[in-house]
């Protein structure tokens, strides 16, 4: 789960290598900046974990280059890769 301050954000499969966002979209003044955060905490936390790093090929029920929201991710240190988003 992608939690800021209490509130859900996403959900994150890293079986299915999906995530769903649960806020607005990436023009909204304050949603950005808390999904980046807790993209980033993700991200970082999956980097430094001994296991095969998760990709993220679908957001919100479509390829994840193709999402609003690929910016967010890659703000919060994903990278994108032929798939759809890694964390590196």
């Amino acid at each position: 789960m992608v939690l800021s301050d209490g509130h859900l954000l996403g959900h994150f499969t890293a079986g299915s290598r999906t995530l769903l966002i649960f806020t607005a979209v990436p023009n909204d003044a304050n949603a950005p900046g808390e999904l980046v955060d807790a993209l980033r905490v993700l991200c970082d936390s999956v980097r430094n974990a001994a296991r095969k790093l998760p990709v993220i090929e679908v957001i919100d029920g479509g390829p994840a280059q193709a999402s609003t929201f690929a910016a967010v991710l890659e703000l919060a240190g994903f990278v994108k890769d032929y798939r759809g988003f890694t964390a590196r």
